[in-house]
Order: structure tokens, then C-alpha cells, then sequence
């Protein structure tokens, strides 16, 4: 049964190493896939590799299966958020000319990677497929309330 779903959290703008070293796994696997840019859809892929992740794996049947849920959470982020994604993820280069490229600062770059992380970790706790809406909201002291809205 799919559903709504919120999650309130708290620390915008912070990595999650876990969620840092899959989204950096998801990355070769999706260019693997012949998939360059964040969240490519979801059907028809094909088998990965062993991928040993601490946290989520767990979760899943196969890896396959946790990285066809990062790319479908990936695919609904909004726009600024998936360029994060691809710039940071996709794409080599130091950080300030990932920020560049986005025309944005590095402290705005590594805020909205935080943002990502976040997002993410949320839609993996719950499973994107099981919902219908899956909003994350935020306050951060200095950058007010905030929310990400997955819809399926």
C-alpha cells in the first residue's frame, strides 16, 4: 500500500560517509548502466557487481536492487539537487570547480550535497517504491525550514 510519508530532520548540509560511499558506487554503476545523469529510470537493468555497503545492503534482496533504489531516489530529487548529484558524483574535479560549474559557492555546493544525503538516507530508510509521497523537512539555524518532496 503506498502512502505519505514525512521525516523531519534537523542537520541539513552534513555528509553521511554511508550514503557518501554509495552514491559514489551508484555513480559507476548507472555510467555502467550507459546512464550519464542523476537518476536514469529504473527498469530493465541489469545485474551489478558484489557491492558491499554497510548500512543499507542489508535492507535489499541485491545490490542491484538497493542501486535501482538510489537511482529512482536520485530521479526525484529536484533539479538543483541532481546536478549536485552529477557534479559531485559523475564528474572528477576538485571542489570548488564542481561549485563553479554550478555557479554556486562551495559552502552552497557542500550544503546541498548534505541536503542530498539526507534526502537519501530518508528515502532508503523507507524504500521509494513503497510511497506515494515521501517529503523531507528540515530546519537549519542560519537557512530556516526547508523540504524535498519525492512523488511517485
Amino acid at each position: 500500500m503506498k502512502q505519505v510519508i514525512d521525516v523531519v530532520g534537523v542537520r541539513p548540509g552534513k555528509m553521511v560517509p554511508w550514503i557518501d560511499r554509495l552514491l559514489e558506487k551508484w555513480a559507476r554503476w548507472s555510467t555502467a548502466q550507459g546512464w550519464h545523469g542523476g537518476g536514469s529510470g529504473v527498469s530493465s537493468l541489469l545485474l551489478t557487481d558484489h557491492i558491499e555497503i554497510d548500512h543499507a545492503v542489508r535492507l535489499r534482496d541485491s545490490p542491484s536492487d538497493l542501486m535501482i533504489d538510489i537511482d529512482q531516489a536520485v530521479s526525484c530529487l529536484p533539479d538543483e539537487l541532481r546536478d549536485v548529484v552529477r557534479e559531485r558524483y559523475e564528474r572528477g574535479g576538485r571542489p570548488e570547480d564542481k561549485a563553479r560549474a554550478l555557479g554556486i559557492s562551495r559552502r552552497t555546493f557542500e550544503y546541498r550535497v548534505g541536503k542530498v544525503h539526507m534526502a537519501l538516507q530518508a528515502a532508503l530508510d523507507v524504500g521509494p517504491a513503497n510511497v506515494d509521497v515521501l517529503r523531507v523537512r528540515w530546519y537549519a539555524k542560519r537557512r530556516g525550514a526547508g523540504e524535498i518532496r519525492f512523488a511517485a
